[in-house]
């Protein structure tokens, strides 16, 4: 879905974004948290998402935002205290369990 960078995930604070699209949760979440957030698919940014509230780390929030849009964050290395890569998790089939 996206990569992520953030200084200080660890670090608690106020999170409050609204409904709307992937790609504009993104941004929104990347303001209030000093993170990086980089969406990659037109399919996957376009996805809507339900409204992101409350006190939680910064990876915390990313993650909620990729649980909401069905994808996966896998964190990957970098220099400011890491990166969170996204990627579209498959939907189940009926009948199927994830």
């Amino acid at each position: 879905m996206a990569s992520a960078a953030y200084p200080a995930s660890a670090q608690e604070r106020r999170v409050d974004v609204p409904a709307g699209t992937v790609a504009d949760s993104a941004i929104a979440l990347a303001r209030q948290t000093g993170s990086s957030i980089v969406v990659n698919g037109s399919s996957l940014s376009s996805r809507r998402v339900a409204r992101i509230r409350g006190t939680m780390s910064a990876e915390a929030a990313v993650q909620r935002l990729a649980r909401q849009a069905n994808a996966r964050a896998v964190r990957i290395s970098a220099m400011a205290g890491g990166s969170i890569r996204y990627r579209r998790v498959p939907l189940a089939r009926a009948g199927t369990h994830a």
